[in-house]
C-alpha cells in the first residue's frame, strides 16, 4: 500500500476524514488507485452518502480485487452479498490486524443474517487478533 494511503487511513481511523480525504485526491496507479477509491467511498459513507459508497466501492473491486477493496465492497453491499466478498477478502490477507477487522466485519454480518454459530466463529477470531466491539 501507498505512503498517502497508510497515512489516510490512520487519519480515517482518528475520525479526521477531511486530511484523509485531502491526501486521497491524488490518483495513484494500478490496485493503489483502486484501493484510493475503497477508502474515497468510505469518506462518503461516513458523510451519510451510501449510494455513493456502494458505487465506490464497486469501481474498486472491479479495477483490483485487494482484502482492502473487498472489505469496503463487503461493507457496502447488502449482508448476503457482503459476507461473501469480506469471506474473500479473509482468505486473501495474511496481516493479523486486517484479518482481526475483517472477521469482526464478517461477525457483524454474519449476525444481521441470523447465522449466529458462524458469527461466534468469526468473533472468535476477531478477538484472537486484538479487535472487539470495543476496540472500534
Amino acid at each position: 500500500m501507498g505512503y498517502s494511503l497508510v497515512q489516510a487511513m490512520a487519519l480515517l481511523n482518528e475520525g479526521k476524514d477531511l486530511e484523509a480525504e485531502s491526501l486521497l485526491l491524488t490518483p495513484q496507479e494500478g490496485p493503489l488507485e483502486a484501493e484510493r477509491l475503497a477508502l474515497l467511498g468510505f469518506v462518503e459513507a461516513r458523510r451519510g452518502n451510501l449510494q455513493a459508497y456502494r458505487a465506490l466501492a464497486l469501481e474498486a473491486a472491479q479495477r483490483a480485487q485487494t482484502p482492502l477493496t473487498l472489505y469496503h465492497l463487503g461493507l457496502a453491499l447488502p449482508p448476503r452479498a457482503g459476507a461473501l466478498a469480506l469471506e474473500e477478502a479473509l482468505r486473501r490477507t495474511e496481516d493479523p490486524q486486517a484479518q482481526g477487522r475483517l472477521a469482526l466485519a464478517l461477525a457483524r454480518t454474519l449476525r444481521r443474517l441470523g447465522r449466529l454459530r458462524e458469527a461466534l466463529d468469526y468473533a472468535a477470531l476477531a478477538h484472537a487478533r486484538g479487535f472487539t466491539p470495543s476496540a472500534l
